[in-house]
C-alpha cells in the first residue's frame, strides 16, 4: 500500500523539495521488515524510468541503504 502512494506521488511530483520528500519516504519505507527491497527496487525504477529528470535522479543517488 505505502509502495503504491509512493509511486502515485512520483508521477505528480515536479521540484526538488518534492523529490526530497519522496526520498525521504524510501528511506522510511527502507526501516520496515518488508520495505528493504521494495525501497531498492523503487530507487532503481525510478531512477531509470525518470532519468531525464536530473534533480530527482540527484536526490534518489543521495538515499544510501
Amino acid at each position: 500500500m505505502y509502495e503504491e502512494c509512493l509511486s502515485d506521488e512520483i508521477k505528480q511530483a515536479s521540484n526538488r523539495v518534492q523529490y526530497k520528500e519522496l526520498a525521504g519516504y524510501l528511506k522510511k519505507l527502507h526501516t520496515y521488515d518488508a520495505g528493504k527491497e521494495k525501497a531498492a527496487a523503487l530507487k532503481l525504477q525510478w531512477m531509470q524510468e525518470y532519468k531525464r529528470k536530473p534533480a530527482l535522479v540527484e536526490e534518489l543517488g543521495k538515499v544510501k541503504f
